[in-house]
Order: C-alpha cells, then structure tokens, then sequence
C-alpha cells in the first residue's frame, strides 16, 4: 500500500536574515526588476559603482516571495539577478541565498537532477565562508533533492549531518524541520520504527515554535504514516485527526490534501473501498484546484489500487496511467514506480502475463536502487505470485521469503501477511506440508494482531477480515487436506463472526455517552441530513412516474451525506479512547463447545469452506455416547462452479423460474451428498455457510429422487459455530416476559397512494392490505394484554425505537429495500413521520445496530432482509447481522423480492407453529410445507424465500397459547 507521505523541503521556509539595507535598496530591486532583460543589463551597467549588499538581500528577498507563490520563472530572474550583485559586492551571504534559492526552485518544479549544481555551489560558498548555519541549511536542501532522485541513504547521511550542525548551533526550529526530514526518509525506507521519534521531535518543535500550522500538520500526517504502515490503525487515525483539526482551525484546504489520502488508506486496510475512494477523490480535487501535481499523483495512485481490489480493471487501468503521468512529469521516482507496480498487477488480470512480469522487474530494480523496502517487499511478493501461478513454486518461494524477510524487518505488517502466504502456498504446492502450515500460521497470526488494532463502531470493523480472510482460508485447506479436521475447523471459526464473538463477551461501543456537546450538534447535524435527503427519495419514489434526473441527483446526494456521516463518526473513534473496543475474552470453539450444540443425535451441524479450487464441509454430530464426531469432505466441484451455480439458483428462484430443478440438483451432490452419512436421519441442519452460500437457499436444494431439503430437515443459519455457542450462553431472560409480541405492518406511505397490482412484491412502494390483514391475524394467537400491533399511520419509526426493547417477538410485515452497495442503509419502510417526528419512516440496518433488544425473535416480513454483503469473515452484514449486534439472537428474513399475498400466508403459519411450541426453525419449515402443498404455490418462490438465522433452535418462543378472551 502506497502511503501518501508529505515531504517538506529543507531550506524551504528559511527566513531572509541580514543586516539593515540602505533605504533605497528596496526600491532599487522593485525598478530593476520591472524590466526586462535588456533593460536590466544596461541598469546593472550603469549603477555597478552603487551596487550594495542590500540591494543583493532584497532581491533574494523578492525572489523567495515569488518562489512560494509559485511563481518560478520570475523567482529565478530575481535570484539570477541577487547572484551576479553578490558576486559584484563580493557579500557571500547574498551569493550562498541566491544559489540556495535557484537550487529551491528547481526542486519545487520537481527537476532535483537540475537543483543538485546549484545547491552543490552553495554548500561550497557557505563552507568557503565559514557560514555554519548556511551549510546545514544548504546540507538539507541537497537532502531533499537526492531524497526525490530515490537516492535514500544519501539523502539520510546529508539530514544527520544537518541536525549535528543545528544541534550545535541550539536552533530549535531548524532541529526540529532536520527531525522530520530524518523521520520522512525513515519511513521511505520502510524504517518507521525508527522514524517515528524523530517525526515526534518535529511534531513537538512544530508545536513549540507556535505559528507555523504547516510543520504541524506534516508532522503529524507523516506519524499517521508510520502507523499505518505498522498496522497500528488507532494511533494512525488520531494522527490524521490532529492534521485535520489543525488545518479546517486555519481554513487552509491545501493541507488536507495528503491526510486524506492516508484517511483512505486506513479505510481500504479496514475493509471499506467505497469510503476509501470518497476520501482519495475528495484529496484529488483540492489537489487539482491547487495545482500539486505530486498529491493529485497520489490520489489517482490510491484510487487506482482500490478500483483494482474491486475488481473494475478498466477504470484502475485508466486512472493509474494518469497517475503515472502526473509522477513523470513532477520527476517523482518512487511514485512512478508505485503506479507502476499496480499497473503490473493489472496487466496480470487482464491476461497480459508476459508484460506484467517485465514491469515487475523493472520496478524491482528501482526500487532497490532507493533502497526502498516497502516497494522492494511488494514487488517481490508480486513475482512471487505470477511465478507461483506459472507453476515455478521454488522461484515463488525465493521471492516471496525475500519479500518478507524484509517485511518482518521492517515491521511492514500489511505487506508481510500476504508476502508469507505465498510463502506458504508455494511449499504447498512443493509438498512441504510443515514449511506451509509456519508460513500460514505465521500469516494469521500476523493479521490477528492488525486486527486487534481496527478501529470505528461494529459495522466497520465486521469488514476488516474480507480482504484479509485469504490466509485464514489456505490454511483451513491445508490442514483439511492433511486430515486434521478438528484443527481446520478451529482455523475457519477464527475467521468467521469475530465481531459478533466481541459484542457478546464484552458488549457493543455507545458512542453518544462519549461525545462532547457540539460534536452531538454535529452529528445530530449529519444525521439530519441524511434523514432529509432520504424523506425526499421517499416521496419522489411514492410518485405514479418518478423523474428519473431528480432521482439520481437525489442518490448522488444521500450517498455524499451518508459517506459524510460515516467519516465522521470514524474521527471520533480516533479522538475518543474511551470509544476503542474492549474485546471481550470470548474463547473459539472448542470440542466440548460443540456437544453443547448437539442436543440429540437428530442434529446435524455443517459448516462450509470455500478456500482453495476445492472447499471442504466439516460436518458434525453426536456420537454414541454424546460426543462430538467431525467429518470433513471436500465438495464435489470446483469453487468457481458451485459458486456461480449457487448465484444462479438464487437468481431463478427470485423471478419464479421454472428452469431450476438441474440446478437444485447439482448443488444438492454439490454441496450434500458428500455428507450424506452424517445427514442420515437428520431433523435438524444447522449451517454455517461462506461466500455465496449465504444467500443460496439450501431448502430448496433437490435430491436425485426429487424431494426438496426442507421436505427431510428443519433448516437454520449460523454465523459461525462460536458464536451459536455464545448466543446461547449469553442468553437472557426477557426483560418484560409478558409483552410477547410487537407486529408493525402495512404503514401509512405518505402521498398518492400509487395501483397495485394483485401479485404486488413487497418492495413496490404501495399499500399493502395483506400485511396488515397479516398482523392482525397473528396478534390473534398471542395474548392481547402482552402484544401491540401498529398499522398505517401508527406504524411509525420513533414508536418503534421507543418500545421494541420491551418485547420479546417483533415481526415486520412492510416493504424492504435492499442497498446492494451499502447493506448496513438497507431499510424497512415504516409509515410516513409526524412533523416534528425527526425520523424519515426509513428504519435502517445502521439504525438497528443503535437499538438495545432483549427478545428473542424478528421476523421480516419483507423482500431481501436476508441479504446483505456476503464476504469473507464476519458472515452475512445486513438487517439479520444489525439484529444479532442489537441483542436479539434469532431472525427470519427473505432472500428476495416475496410476494404479499403468499408471504401472509405464510407467515400466518409460522407464527401458528411457533405458538404450539416448535422452534422458529422448525416452524418455518412447517410453515413452507404448508406453501408447498397448494397447487399453485409449488415453486420455490413462494416458500423458499425465508431463512432463519441465528439460535433458530431453541424453543423459547414457542409457548402454549394463552387463552382467548370470550
């Protein structure tokens, strides 16, 4: 990962010093240089007998104000001008400044190569002149010129011999600008242990000295980066904090430029590529207004890196050769060879092997040109990975042990974790089993500590292991292969629901207590923002034909409000210790752990791996005597197959396509049959799905003799096996256990009430009279004293939020809308708010997390509740996700868009089988058998599209009715 570091160069911000000029000096340099360049040459011939010291210092006077306006070509007459009086008046002072101030303005053109000579006479001027404080300015300047050419270890001797001359002169200032040059290239080198006292000593020098925003700003922005590339993401977002705070404190837009970029980067290393693009693009366009070609490089590098991690191969292409452009032209060698790497790695993905190869290389060879090791270890690793998928597994291993062998060193940790995961698939496919299993372990380990260090509220840190979970993975295969099932199945439980495992030990983060009066204001402020922008999306999609321009300005609008919110909140995480995780010492699962999920020999768990060409499925049930007995088979596919067939499935269950049964079927061998001894007289399945297999619907999966799972099991999803375990432990008692249900449906739209069509889905923003009808017909079946049903105009979000934690049964029968982007701003539609209300009728899954629940169940009765981003690691993030996090522990929730007719019916059924006392899994199986035999209601569309999730097996909810009033 590229970092965007700022580099300040010595000598640049230098007062002009000197003694007292005559009171004509001044004007003399403003007349001579108004004209131009003949008429100078005749003004310096006939004045050369009054030429003066003075008149030479107000030149270099001028010429600096010119250079720091960036006004080079001017700034270089006046100090060409400054040279030839000092050389006239023999004032070596005015001479080693104007020499000093070409060298500058070469360098802040980005030509270091054409600065060196100027600067190099300069140093020879100040020594002939026993100038000391001249020569380690001068020391400095040839520092940072060299420092652009790549020339790292010459440029680090020239600041250490900088700082002992102004340590010897006891200059504080110019001690502390030497300290950050000296911590700067520290971090270049990937030294950043080392650099970070220096850069402290610059913060503090910055701070002391009072006045001067910009040194404190770099300071603290270049600490960020030494934390960041350490993977300390805490102390790197204080840092970015404190650049931030400084600069919007001083209004100067020019100093956010690089602190954003790295704020994007600790976002990309957490997980979160869209707000990591918001910040790069954001750093670009202040960039651009200003003109700093070298941060606009920057920004197009990051922004380009993260266009690739997703995937979008043209846009990274085009964005990075922009990137690459803009380093070229400002002469930054370490930026053109990082822009370059990332180009390699797209060439890779596009097919082009040879030509990413040989720019690998290249930049290889750059890199270790400037000893630059962060960009020497990512470009070995890079080898590493094309030579490994060419088959040259030795020629990997080389590279890859090379790469984080200087890693480890530097302590780069972001780079040595996926530097030793090469490593260990290359002695893999060597067949060193031992060498692999150290490396992988090695990996893992590494990356635990990362995480031990992400920082912000749950919903950003349950994305941490997506683009870090591919160790983890090759491991899990590994151990599989090797038939050490129980050690594999520890491994993938690492790997899965870690956040929820951290709210049930040690309980969730409450930002509100922590935040001081105005930073309520202020995100009381946001979040009014963002419930305006939403209330105007609502009304305009309540509309017959809505504009389709108005629309997209008003998701552009949300989407910038939203992202506005987040990263806010995100600073607070930084600037409130109080605010940092206090992870809970929750144990991973052990063998004991397991026989405590077992409750009879009808109980299968399965738990899903999708590593490697092959996944594995450990299935797990009780043996004689009770005990835990695992199995693990590998699937019968290809990963890439059973993948794009669970997509496929999904996809032509949700528009009620008859095509399905081959697909059903093979997923069923797929995904099954490997397990078919264990499932032999199974009841019960417990899953623990990965990747795309969450959003599959197993109950509709076929076998070959026709019957659908759900006709043999009752079915129940699980984050993860661990967290099962400690949704049970952690259970408690209902906080009111008379209040059994809470049921909200067919809430009051607001505006025109738009046609409904017979067979409305449930995301049609209409009316619904069967959900209504729904609610009504449950409520019937539990007490009426202990339940509150809500329609129309009082289903309302601020009622809700108020009362939902007194109740142990909440159902939602209202529409659901799904944001594929953004899962976490899915919503359920509740009824338009009263004036006043301060709530837009949109309950979020953002919203939920905020919530405290003691119940036991939600029911969404909605379209694609079930849904969510499905990556690696935490699970499923979505509304089931937001519930579990809130308290409640069981969910049913839909997997696509459902119809409102059928979705009464069964939901009528569910709650009917959960009053006779079956558990919530088992009812919903009851509930879609019931579907199944009508006629018309055979396809899977109409009763598969229901999962339970979470501890779905407990009987809790399932009591007696209560008796009927006459």
């Amino acid at each position: 990962m590229r970092i965007a570091a700022v580099v300040v160069l010595s000598g640049v911000l230098a007062s002009v010093a000197g003694a007292q000029t005559a009171p004509d000096d001044k004007t003399r340099a403003a007349e001579l240089l108004a004209q131009d360049a003949a008429a100078r040459e005749r003004w310096l011939e006939t004045h050369r007998a009054v030429l003066t010291a003075g008149l030479g210092r107000e030149l270099n006077a001028a010429a600096r104000v010119l250079y720091l306006a960036s006004r080079y070509a001017p700034a270089t007459e006046a100090y060409g001008l400054a040279l030839r009086v000092g050389e006239s008046t023999n004032d070596p002072d005015t001479r080693i400044r104007a020499l000093e101030g070409l060298g500058n303005v070469e360098r802040f053109q980005g030509r270091p190569t054409e600065a060196l000579p100027w600067l190099e006479r300069a140093q020879r001027e100040a020594e002939m002149a026993a100038d000391t404080a001249a020569v380690g300015r001068v020391l400095g300047a040839i520092g940072a010129a060299r420092r652009m050419r790549g020339e790292y270890a010459a440029s680090l001797d020239l600041f250490q011999r900088e700082l002992a001359i102004f340590e010897g002169l006891r200059d504080a200032e110019w001690i502390g600008r030497t300290q950050f040059n000296i911590g700067t290239t520290l971090g270049a080198l990937g030294r950043c242990g080392e650099a970070i006292p220096h850069l402290e000593r610059a913060r503090d020098a910055a701070e002391a000295a009072g006045g001067t925003m910009g040194a404190a700003v770099n300071a603290y922005n270049n600490l960020g980066v030494c934390h960041l590339v350490l993977g300390n993401y805490v102390a790197a977002l204080e840092a970015y904090e404190h650049c931030l705070r400084i600069a919007e404190a001083a209004g100067t837009r020019s100093e956010l430029t690089s602190p954003l970029i790295n704020i994007g980067n600790v976002y990309r290393a957490q997980g979160a590529p869209l707000r990591a693009l918001d910040s790069f693009r954001r750093s670009y366009a202040i960039s651009s207004e200003q003109g700093e070609k070298q941060f606009m490089a920057d920004a197009l590098e990051a922004e380009g890196a993260v266009l690739l991690e997703l995937g979008r191969l043209a846009e990274a292409r085009s964005t990075l050769e922009r990137a690459l452009a803009l380093a070229e032209e400002s002469h930054r060698l370490s930026m053109v060879t990082w822009a370059s790497a990332d180009l390699a790695e797209v060439y890779a993905r596009l097919g082009d092997r040879p030509r990413a190869l040989a720019l690998l290389q290249h930049c290889l060879e750059t890199a270790q040109g400037m000893e630059e090791q962060p960009l020497i270890s990512r470009t070995r690793r890079e080898i590493a990975a094309l030579r490994l998928e060419d088959g040259q597994a030795a020629e990997a291993l080389d590279q890859a042990q090379r790469a984080a062998a200087l890693a480890r060193e530097a302590g780069l940790l972001e780079e040595l974790w996926p530097a030793l995961m090469i490593e260990g698939q290359a002695q893999r496919a060597l067949a060193r089993p031992d060498g692999a299993e150290a490396s992988l372990r090695e990996a893992v380990a590494v990356v635990e500590e990362l995480r031990a260090h992400a920082v912000g509220p749950e919903s950003d840190r349950a994305a941490f292991l997506i683009p870090h979970v591919a160790p983890y993975q090759e491991l899990v295969s590994l151990l599989a292969d090797g038939g050490r099932g129980w050690d594999a199945l520890a491994v993938a439980e690492r790997s899965k629901g870690r956040v929820l495992l951290d709210v049930l030990a040690g309980g969730r983060t409450a930002i509100g207590a922590a935040l001081t009066k105005p930073e309520k204001e202020e995100e009381a402020r946001l979040e009014a923002g963002v419930v305006s922008v939403n209330a105007e999306l609502r009304a305009l999609l309540l509309q017959a034909q809505p504009d389709a321009a108005r629309r997209k300005s008003l998701e552009e609008a949300r989407t910038a409000r939203r992202l506005a919110l987040e990263n806010w909140r995100a600073r607070q995480y930084a600037a409130h210790a109080e605010l940092r995780v206090q992870r809970g010492e929750s144990p991973l699962l052990a063998r004991e752990d397991v026989r405590g999920l077992l409750p009879d020999g009808s109980t299968v768990l399965l738990e899903y791996s999708l590593a490697g060409e092959r996944g594995h499925v450990f299935a797990l049930r009780a043996g004689p005597a009770g005990e835990p007995v695992l199995s693990v088979h590998r699937l019968d596919g290809r990963t890439t197959e059973i993948v794009g067939l669970a997509r496929d499935l999904r996809d032509r269950l949700a528009r009620r396509d008859l095509e399905f049964d081959a697909t059903a079927t093979r997923l069923y061998q797929a995904l099954l049959a490997p397990a078919r001894d264990e499932l032999r007289g199974a009841r019960h399945i417990v899953l623990v799905p990965d990747g795309a297999l969450w959003e599959m619907p197993f109950q509709a999966l076929r076998s070959r003799d026709g019957r659908y799972l759900v006709e043999d099991v009752a079915i129940s999803y699980a984050p993860s096996l661990s967290v099962l375990r400690d949704m049970r432990v952690h259970s408690r008692a209902p906080a009111s256990p008379g209040r059994a249900l809470l049921a909200l449906g067919n809430p009051d739209l607001g505006g025109a009430a738009r046609r409904r069509t017979p067979s409305a889905l449930m995301s049609d923003l209409q009316p619904l009279p069967e959900a209504e009808t729904q609610v009504r017909e449950i409520a019937r079946l539990y007490d009426p004293q202990a339940s509150a049903v809500r329609v129309g105009a009082e289903a309302r979000e601020s009622w809700l939020k108020q009362e939902a934690a007194h109740y142990r049964i909440l159902h939602f029968a209202t529409h659901g809308l799904l944001d594929d982007a953004s899962p976490l701003y899915s919503q359920l539609v509740l009824a338009a708010p009263r004036p006043g209300e301060g709530d837009d009728g949109l309950l979020e899954a953002r919203e939920i997390l905020d919530l405290s629940l003691d119940g036991e169940l939600a029911v969404l009765s909605a379209c694609e509740t079930g849904r969510g981003q499905s990556g690696a690691g935490e699970g499923l993030i979505g509304m089931s996700w937001a519930f579990f996090v809130a308290g409640c522990p069981a969910t049913v929730a839909s997997q696509w868009k459902v119809e409102a007719a059928s979705t009464s019916r069964l939901m009528l059924a569910f709650h009917r089988a959960l009053r006779a006392g079956h558990t919530p899994a088992e009812s919903l199986r009851l509930a879609a058998l019931a579907q199944l035999r009508r006629p018309d209601q055979r396809h899977p569309f109409y009763w598969a599209g229901f999962v339970a999730m979470g501890d779905a097996d407990s009987a809790r909810s399932g009591a007696a009715p209560a008796p009927r009033r006459p």
